[in-house]
């Protein structure tokens, strides 16, 4: 990839690079795009994000701490429980140095019992025992026979 960014046709201007690019779009405000983004996150399957990692671009050098209250700010507005310290809070946000981290407490929960059950070991075994499994399949075209159901019981 080039580092600068050029439109086909056009000619006598420098382009940016895809790295101011992304700069210039980080710090854009991004009004009303935490909530769709949140509505992303939960309607995946994924136990736990890291936003900055998910939205590169949307998010690009604001810090941890304002992330962090944005996506709180669009859980109060959709009405999404977000407390650390409520049981019944959907999801946790939680900031360590200069990364957030977004956390889906009934999925965190189910993985925390698979593993402290040691039945994720099991389903494992289980899925590495059926990879392991040989299937013989014979290329040999099947006869088209008549079976005599009755005479086959008896």
């Amino acid at each position: 990839m080039s580092d600068v960014t050029r439109i086909p046709g056009v000619t006598g201007l420098k382009g940016l690079s895809q790295d101011k690019i992304n700069e210039v779009l980080g710090k854009k405000h991004q009004k009303g795009w935490y909530g769709p983004a949140m509505m992303e996150f939960l309607k995946s399957e994924e136990i736990g994000i890291n936003p900055k990692d998910e939205w590169p671009i949307q998010l690009g050098d604001k810090s941890a701490a304002a992330i962090a209250q944005a996506f709180k700010n669009a859980c109060d507005r959709a009405g999404i429980k977000h407390d650390k310290d409520d049981p019944d809070a959907v999801i946790t946000i939680m900031t360590s140095k200069d990364e957030v981290f977004i956390l889906h407490n009934e999925r965190l929960r189910l993985w925390q019992a698979l593993e402290n059950s040691g039945l994720n070991d099991v389903i494992a075994a289980s899925e590495e025992d059926e990879a392991d499994e040989e299937v013989d399949v014979d290329d040999e075209p099947v006869a088209n026979e008549e079976v005599n159901l009755t005479e086959v019981a008896a």
